[in-house]
């Protein structure tokens, strides 16, 4: 009996369901584009049900509806035309003539208060969405009003509110005239900073604020505090909080909360170049050692040509320590390729800085001892050498960089003088920049230059010779393999380094391209060295750690136009 019951309820279900489908209107709209007649069909809706009187009432207010949504978007002499098909009249037509758009004719937007004089504020109007003498649509003025408002709350205008906001349309003129007018109020500023930890002290926390008591509000500031505290890899959380009310007035004090992260970090990293053929890395990072923030690093790395270990210590210093910081290393590189054989050991200390303009600078005291053979040539030598390097990055868009550039040089010197069994000079410097053309077309240039300087290059050491070659700098040749040779024809490296080269890719697909590139350079001792060129094509899958590259590359300032084949994976700049 159950059962019998429950299918009559299932039965008299598709029963109602299949009458109320067999009386639902069919709504038809023509005359508009496809976006614009979804908007209107969502806008329209359907009747509440299928009755005749149902039908009329819903046809009766498709015209105040429908001229709601051409207004929207700027047509304000739009006219409709509602026809009926069907056995029973539920098919029906919206039929659209769009007429001509509205445009604006007028617009004044006008900022009163200490906004009116806030060289970070006023050229926000130069990106708002609406313009003399464009449509007119409703969600650009609307767009304008929350891009106004918005860049005033991220000034600290808290008190900014719109005094007049019109718009006059004239239906006849097919004109709009737009009037704005904002009173922003005072700028408020920072107050005291409050720091909730149960490990960190305040003085070490206080290290990572880029704003003084007093200073003017800016969100950026407080965006750029947390993204700089949960890079540095000490926090598990942080939480900066703004607080607001007639308790502080004009003035914003921050609360931060954080909590330390206890885990060490392992990493493990296996890959394949053409430049070292296989690879392997184990790292080990220790984010924090004490809580002055101290830090420790070891890395292990292998691969076909080359063994090595490294170590380093950081300490913190001063403001935005992230980036302002103590670095003590040490590390041992085993290297041997056909070109060479070196064992290296170095001793490093640096203090690195980041300037006013965004600038890397680390001044450093490199202590190194090398045992390497050259072409057959056996010798160690110890070099004590002060130097100092600059390096600036900065790219727009991710994955794919719509621009961007990479700065880096470096000057080391050593003397007999000061412990070096060599007077040595050497300057190193690497260009690059990135820019694309549409949303597929990007072009990369880049320069390398290097120069030697000492009473006796024979004893300079392999790891600070000149060699070029590879996908790093001039694809179509071996890796390292250009480089002046002595009387056997055997590569003993050069006192100089010149490397250009040009790249031209094309995305066919989201995350596929294909390039063009060449390259040219020279490893050299006496600059009536001929240039070596190397050119080819090659495609580009975008991997979330970078672009991996095949090259297809031909060495073609050669005679005999030898063929390399590169691979390689990490991000353009």
């Amino acid at each position: 009996g159950s059962i019998k019951a429950v299918c009559r309820l299932i039965c008299l279900m598709l029963l109602l369901l299949t009458s109320s489908l067999a009386g639902a209107v069919e709504l038809r709209i023509e005359g508009i584009g496809k976006d614009l007649i979804e908007k209107m069909r969502v806008t329209i809706e359907q009747p509440e049900d299928s009755s005749e009187e149902a039908i009329k009432e819903f046809i009766d207010e498709i015209p105040a509806r429908a001229t709601r949504v051409m207004q929207s978007v700027g047509f304000y002499n739009s006219t409709f035309t509602i026809s009926r098909a069907g056995q029973d009249g539920s098919e029906i037509t919206v039929s659209v003539e769009a007429g001509e758009p509205v445009k604006i004719s007028k617009l004044i937007i006008s900022i009163i208060g200490d906004a009116q004089t806030d060289g970070g504020y006023m050229p926000v109007i130069a990106n708002i969405p609406i313009r003399q003498n464009a449509v007119f649509t409703h969600a650009d003025y609307e767009g304008t009003k929350d891009v106004l408002f918005d860049k005033a709350q991220d000034r600290g205008y808290f008190d900014f509110e719109f005094t007049t906001t019109t718009v006059r349309v004239s239906k006849e003129k097919q004109t709009a005239e737009i009037t704005l007018i904002a009173e922003s109020g005072s700028r408020y500023s920072f107050a005291t900073v409050e720091f909730r930890s149960d490990y960190f002290s305040d003085e070490f926390l206080r290290r990572y604020v880029p704003f003084e008591y007093g200073d003017p509000y800016e969100s950026s500031q407080l965006a750029a505090l947390t993204q700089q505290m949960q890079n540095t890899g000490f926090f598990s959380k942080v939480k900066v909080i703004p607080l607001r009310g007639d308790l502080y007035g004009e003035q914003v004090p921050i609360t931060i909360e954080v909590e330390k992260k206890e885990k060490n970090q392992i990493g493990i990293g296996l890959g394949f170049a053409t430049d070292t053929e296989w690879r392997g890395k184990l790292t080990w990072h220790k984010p924090l050692v004490n809580k002055a923030g101290h830090s420790f690093d070891a890395e292990i790395g292998a691969s076909a040509i080359n063994q090595k270990l490294g170590l380093q210590y950081r300490i913190p210093r001063s403001k935005d320590p992230l980036f302002n910081y103590w670095a003590f290393e040490t590390g041992v590189l085993n290297e041997e390729t056909d070109e060479q054989k070196s064992l290296l050991a170095t001793v490093k200390v640096q203090r690195v800085k980041r300037t006013k303009r965004d600038w890397t600078e680390s001044l450093f005291l490199r202590w190194e001892q090398e045992r390497y053979e050259i072409a057959g040539e056996t010798d160690e030598v110890r070099l004590l050498l002060p130097g100092f390097s600059y390096q600036k990055s900065k790219s727009k868009g991710f994955p794919f960089p719509t621009s961007g550039y990479n700065v880096n040089t470096q000057f080391l010197y050593g003397s007999r003088e000061l412990l070096s069994d060599i007077d040595f000079y050497k300057s190193v410097l690497n260009l690059k920049y990135l820019k694309s053309f549409g949303k597929r077309n990007t072009i990369i240039l880049s320069a390398q230059y290097g120069a030697i300087s000492t009473n006796d290059f024979d004893r300079v050491p392999a790891s600070q010779r000149f060699f070029v070659g590879g996908d790093r700098t001039i694809r179509g040749f071996p890796f390292r393999g250009i480089s002046p040779v002595n009387i056997d024809g055997e590569p003993i490296g050069g006192r100089y380094k010149e490397v250009s080269s040009i790249e031209y890719s094309y995305r066919f697909k989201s995350l596929w391209a294909l390039a063009l590139f060449a390259d040219a350079g020279r490893s050299f001792n006496n600059f009536d060295q001929a240039y070596s060129v190397g050119a080819g094509f090659g495609i580009r899958w975008y991997s979330p750690v970078g672009p991996f590259r095949v090259d297809f590359a031909f060495g073609i300032s050669e005679e005999d136009r030898p063929f390399e084949l590169h691979l390689s994976l990490g991000p353009d700049l």
